[in-house]
This record gives C-alpha cells, sequence and structure tokens, in this order.
C-alpha cells in the first residue's frame, strides 16, 4: 500500500482496485482486485450531458452542463440523505 507520493491506490466504477506507482519518468500500474460485477458506487449521479462533447467546455454550454450537474444531485437527494443517515450509523 502506498507509503510515499509517488504511489497511489484508486478505485474504479468497474470493479477494479489499482495501485499506481511512478519510478522516475515511469508509471507503473497494478490491479489489486478487478470484478466487473462488483460496482463500489453507492449512488451513481449521472447528468443527461447528451448533445455535449470534449469541445463544449466554453462558457455558455459549461453553465448548462453544471445546470444539468445540479439537476440531477437534486434529483438524488433523497439517496444521498439515507446514505449518509447510513454512514452515520457507523459513527
Amino acid at each position: 500500500m502506498p507509503n510515499s507520493d509517488k504511489q497511489l491506490v484508486s478505485i474504479s466504477s468497474y470493479g477494479e482496485i489499482l495501485y499506481h506507482e511512478v519510478n522516475g519518468t515511469q508509471l507503473k500500474t497494478t490491479t489489486i482486485f478487478n470484478d466487473k460485477n462488483y460496482d463500489f458506487r453507492d449512488i451513481y449521479i449521472n447528468p443527461d450531458l447528451k448533445g455535449f462533447e470534449a469541445t463544449s467546455f466554453v462558457p455558455g454550454k459549461i453553465d448548462m452542463m453544471i445546470q444539468r450537474g445540479v439537476e440531477a444531485g437534486e434529483a438524488a437527494l433523497s439517496e444521498l440523505k439515507k446514505l449518509k443517515k447510513k454512514v452515520m450509523k457507523g459513527k
């Protein structure tokens, strides 16, 4: 596990736990856990960004994307509150 600023463990939403280590200019990545059927997310907030692309990051479109993200977050608010209760119960 990481013991320096040149090491990192990351978790993907695709059931992977990855260990990364920088050695000079090289990045070495090792898969620690991999199960495509395992989803680490408690809640998946997925705003509708159809019609937007990587080139959409211009002032007017960014505001629209942020607004869609806010709306998606608000739609998941009851789920988020349930998760908060579950997490706080364990403390």
